[in-house]
């Protein structure tokens, strides 16, 4: 049940975002549009890169190769 709730929450934002931006475009032009989208997105980064511990590979523990993971998907998903 909370994970319906997660994405209709998520698909409402992105539709009021897609608004809000559509409506920027008409009211202010293109280019005021595209700046603020741009803003938006270079905000976005910033508050990813600061983000929490599991958004970062930490290197210092000694783990499998993170492509050994890829390669041995495709192999299985070549064998089917």
């Amino acid at each position: 049940m909370s994970t319906s709730i997660w994405c209709r929450s998520v698909l409402w934002s992105i539709s009021r975002g897609l608004q809000a931006e559509e409506l920027i475009l008409q009211l202010l032009g293109w280019g005021m549009g595209f700046h603020i989208s741009s803003l938006f997105m270079i905000d976005a980064l910033i508050v990813f890169s600061f983000g929490t511990k599991t958004y970062c590979y930490d290197a210092k523990e000694k783990k499998a190769n993170p492509l050994q993971g890829v390669i041995g998907a495709f192999t299985v998903a070549a064998k089917n």
